[in-house]
C-alpha cells in the first residue's frame, strides 16, 4: 500500500517526532513509508522495529491519516505524560536537525561511529568495563609463568580482539532519553537566572 504525503503532512509528522516516543515511531514510520517502492520490511530494517508494528500504521495511516496515529483512550490509569514546554521542543527540533546532518556525515565516512553514552555515564566506565572483560576473560583463566608470558598473552587476545571488536551497548527507552534530555534542557534554560 502506497503513501503520499502532502508538504503539510509531512511537515506535521515531523513534528511529531518530538512529541512523544510513540508518536515519534509512528511519524518516522509514515515518513518511511513514503518513499517510492519502501517495503514493510526494508522501513522495519532501517527503523530496527518489527515488521508487524510497520503494516499497523501504515494500514492506519493509510486509512485515516494524521488523526489515525494518535493513541486510542484506553481504560485505566493513565501513564504519566512527558511535558515538555514550546522552548524545549524547539531544542529538541534544532537538535533532530544536527542529528540528521551528522547522519549524512557519517554516511559519507563509513570509517567513522558514533557511540552514544548515557547520562551519567563516562567513557571511562567502558574503558574500565572493557579491563574487566579481559580480566574475566583472559588473566583469571590463566596460568602465567612468567610476567613476558603474560604480557603475549595480553598481546595475542588483544590482536583476537580488534580482528572481530564487540562493542558494549547500554539500553535505554525513548521515553527516559526525551525525559533525560528535557530535565537538561530545563537546566540549561534555568542557568542564566
Amino acid at each position: 500500500m502506497e503513501i503520499h504525503l502532502t508538504e503539510a503532512e509531512r511537515a506535521q509528522l515531523i513534528g511529531m517526532s518530538v512529541a512523544s516516543a510513540r508518536l515519534a515511531i509512528r511519524a518516522k514510520i509514515v515518513l518511511a513509508c513514503a518513499v517510492p517502492e519502501a517495503s514493510n520490511a526494508q522501513v522495519a530494517r532501517d527503523l530496527g522495529i518489527a515488521v508487524g508494528t510497520v503494516r499497523k500504521w501504515r494500514a492506519a495511516f493509510a486509512r485515516g491519516g494524521l488523526d489515525a496515529l494518535a493513541d486510542e483512550v484506553r481504560t485505566g490509569r493513565p501513564k504519566a505524560e512527558l511535558a515538555i514546554t514550546d522552548d524545549e521542543r524547539a531544542v529538541l527540533q534544532r537538535w533532530a536537525r544536527r542529528a540528521n546532518s551528522s547522519k549524512a556525515w557519517l554516511a559519507r565516512h563509513p570509517r567513522f561511529h558514533m557511540h552514544f553514552t548515557p547520562t551519567g555515564s563516562s567513557w571511562i566506565n567502558q574503558v574500565e568495563r572493557w579491563f574487566g572483560y579481559l580480566t574475566d576473560q583472559l588473566i583469571r583463566r590463566g596460568v602465567h609463568k612468567s610476567v613476558q608470558s603474560l604480557e603475549q598473552e595480553i598481546r595475542d587476545w588483544l590482536d583476537q580482539w580488534n580482528d572481530d571488536p564487540k562493542p558494549f551497548v547500554w539500553t535505554k527507552t525513548a521515553d527516559e532519553i526525551l525525559e533525560s534530555l528535557a530535565r537538561y534542557c530545563r537546566r540549561i534554560s534555568d542557568a542564566g537566572h
